[in-house]
This record gives C-alpha cells, sequence and structure tokens, in this order.
C-alpha cells in the first residue's frame, strides 16, 4: 500500500509601498510580509509563523501564532527575510523559506524606479505531507475552504493594476474613435469630391 501523501498550497511573499510625502531618512517605505493559505485556512493546521528580519530591526523574529500569518514594517533598505512555518503536528520539522523584500521595481537598464504603486513578490509552493498521523491528516483534510484575506497593500496594488489597464483600454478606445473619426472624414471628403465631379 502507498503512503497518504496530502499537499496544500500556499504563497509566500512581501508588498511594499513608497511612502511619498512621508519618507524620512527612516523610512522610505511600509511593507508587508505574509503566508497565505491557496484555496484553504492555513490555521487548521500552521501553528505559528516565524519572520526573521535584518538585525537591525528591534525584535528581528516576529512570530505570528493566528491567521493572517503576516507582519507589517517601515523602513529603507532591501533583505532576505527567512520565514519559518510551524506546523500543528509539532513532530514535523518546520519549513523554512528565503525570500528577498525589494522595494523598488527595476528600469531596463537596473536603475530602481521610485513609484506610487505597490511593488509586490510572491512565490507560490506546496507543503508536501509523506504518511502524516491520522489526527494531522484529519487537520489537513478538513481545513475550511477559505478566500484568504488580502492585505490592504495588497490590495492597492491590485487596484492599481486594475487602474493601469482601465487606463490603457481608455486610451485603446480613444486611439480607436479617433481613427474611425479620421476615417469618416475621408469618408465625407471622397463622397463630396465624387459629387463634384
Amino acid at each position: 500500500m502507498e503512503p497518504q501523501r496530502i499537499s496544500k498550497s500556499f504563497v509566500y511573499g512581501t508588498v511594499a509601498v513608497w511612502l511619498g510625502d512621508e519618507v524620512t531618512s527612516e523610512f522610505t517605505h511600509r511593507w508587508c510580509a505574509f503566508v497565505r493559505g491557496v484555496g484553504s485556512d492555513m490555521a487548521a493546521y500552521v501553528r505559528k509563523v516565524e519572520f526573521h528580519l535584518h538585525p537591525s530591526f528591534p525584535e528581528p523574529v516576529r512570530t505570528v501564532t493566528s491567521y493572517p500569518f503576516q507582519i507589517e514594517e517601515r523602513g529603507w533598505g532591501e533583505f532576505e527575510i527567512i520565514i519559518k512555518v510551524y506546523f500543528r503536528d509539532v513532530s514535523l520539522k518546520p519549513v523554512e523559506m528565503y525570500h528577498m523584500l525589494k522595494l523598488f521595481e527595476l528600469d531596463d537598464g537596473g536603475m530602481k524606479i521610485v513609484q506610487s504603486k505597490p511593488v509586490l513578490r510572491e512565490t507560490f509552493d506546496q507543503f508536501v505531507f509523506s504518511s502524516p498521523s491520522p489526527a494531522f491528516a484529519h487537520l489537513l483534510t478538513t481545513a475550511a475552504a477559505t478566500s484568504s484575506p488580502v492585505h490592504s497593500l495588497l490590495a492597492a496594488r491590485v487596484n492599481a493594476l486594475e487602474e493601469a489597464q482601465l487606463d490603457q483600454l481608455q486610451q485603446t478606445a480613444e486611439g480607436i474613435s479617433s481613427e474611425i473619426e479620421e476615417l469618416h472624414d475621408k469618408h465625407r471628403q471622397h463622397d463630396r469630391e465624387i459629387r463634384r465631379g
């Protein structure tokens, strides 16, 4: 008999927003690091998540014991965040992931772009549990379906993308309308020329 394997999809990452008028020498961005389930409630099988920040932060190890598993901070520099996920089955080793906090997009030349729209970096992955204990297998298979709460910074990113798409559609529609009007003018002029002569 083949051992039971259960997989759970999740996303981890960061979203950062430039502070604009609120920028100081210590803080240029507000950012959020997160781990969230895809399609199911992670709190059913995740006990806690640790976020290991740069040592220059006060309390560089942040522990979150309830869903949503995320932290919010302010800062000025990019650095690697270590994320450790601990499961409700304490016999399982924590899963450790590395994620680079990005505060800026880069242009084609590799130069940082300061922008007001959020910078999102996320990775999709899966936890794969091979032969979980019956109690833990029950937690994994009965985890409630959920739509993950959208963090306000992430929501801002989605809104910015939607706005950009709407602007692009608007510009395209205006361009098409202009071309149609130009063709109508040409048609009318051609029609006048035919009637004259």
